[in-house]
């Protein structure tokens, strides 16, 4: 995530009140409506946001809401909004993977105290600080070195891409079982998958295909784990790698995300891209181009792309690190390779650095 090579620049203010700006929005404005709001919001939650700007990336960052996880309704975002979060999570650090479990409980990875926070479906419904539910903490091994991704599997068992360069349990992920996840303690993953040969490097996103198989997006690949390479402990070479095509398709990998037809969807950092992926090219390792690449088109809209998620139309969104704002692609727009221009920007100057986004199903 940002933190590591990656990403080189910080999130100072001026990045969240430029996109404020961009829409003319006041920021300070924003602020204020969101810092008194702590009613239940109105409407259920659509969409949550993980801003991954914090506090403590060695730098001062006074930006709106660093450290938290903001929730949209529906209504908010259907046709744009500037108006600030329905609900804002606060939480101690900047936030990297987030997930949705069953029961609706909000999972959250901190990666500068390597841990993974819950916060229950009741906690998450007003503004506030919650205290977790629950709280796994790495354990004196370092089951967790700066977890970057989060993903459930069919199962309800929580997987964790540890994107650390080195130390233990670098370069790896791992798996805490349905039970491990019902209280908070230092569990040892019921799995651990490591690198083989360079297979897992720098892990940054997650997602699971209608097969149950993981895919995983790492360095400048895409790579695929089946359900049997995901039952034990181990070095498995994946099964499918999908690398860059020549022309920077890969280049910088982060969120990933599946649409309901089975094609693979990247956002890609360096590249300002957003590629997808047919279910037929991902059936066999190589380098393809990909089948759609949605480029910048107006408003230089992609800029350092890092969260995907599909709504329930098929439209995709998109957030942007560096203009802190979050995009939407209409599902019909984005069939073919194309520029098409988003229809919907949420700024606010409460957006800081927002990477991980998952949308309510």
């Amino acid at each position: 995530m940002w933190w590591n090579a990656r990403r080189t620049a910080s999130v100072p203010d001026r990045i969240a009140v430029a996109a404020a700006m961009a829409l003319g929005v006041s920021a300070a404005l924003a602020l204020a409506a969101c810092s008194k709001s702590t009613a239940p919001a109105s409407g259920p939650i659509a969409l949550w946001v993980a801003n991954s700007g914090s506090t403590r990336t060695g730098n001062t960052n006074t930006s709106p809401n660093p450290n938290s996880i903001l929730g949209f309704t529906a209504s908010q975002i259907a046709t744009g909004t500037t108006l600030p979060p329905a609900v804002v999570i606060t939480t101690n650090d900047g936030n990297t993977g987030i997930a949705l479990d069953a029961n609706g409980n909000l999972w959250a990875a901190n990666p500068f105290d390597n841990s993974i926070a819950e916060y229950s479906a009741t906690q998450i419904t007003k503004t506030g600080t919650p205290k977790p539910n629950v709280l796994i903490s790495a354990t004196a091994v370092g089951s967790l070195n700066q977890p970057a991704a989060l993903a459930f599997d069919p199962h309800g068992n929580l997987w964790v891409a540890n994107s650390a360069a080195a130390g233990t349990n670098a370069n790896t992920l791992v798996e805490f079982s349905a039970s491990q996840l019902a209280s908070s303690g230092s569990p040892i993953p019921a799995v651990r998958i490591a690198s083989n040969a360079g297979s897992i490097t720098n892990p940054q996103g997650m997602a699971f295909d209608p097969s149950g198989n993981l895919w995983i997006s790492d360095s400048a690949a895409v790579s695929e784990f089946t359900p049997a390479q995901l039952s034990a402990s181990g070095a498995p070479t994946p099964a499918v790698t999908l690398g860059d095509d020549g022309l920077g398709s890969l280049n910088g990998p982060e969120g990933i995300t599946f649409d309901a037809k089975g094609n693979l969807w990247v956002a890609v950092f360096f590249s300002n891209l957003v590629v997808g992926y047919s279910s037929s090219q991902l059936a066999t390792s190589g380098n393809p181009v990909p089948a759609v690449i949605v480029r910048s088109g107006d408003q230089s809209a992609l800029n350092n792309p890092c969260g995907l998620t599909f709504d329930p139309s098929g439209n995709l969104w998109v957030s942007n690190v560096t203009t802190s704002w979050l995009l939407k692609y209409l599902a019909g727009e984005i069939t073919s390779p194309s520029s098409p221009k988003p229809v919907v920007f949420v700024a606010g100057g409460s957006l800081v650095s927002p990477c991980a986004m998952t949308y309510v199903r």
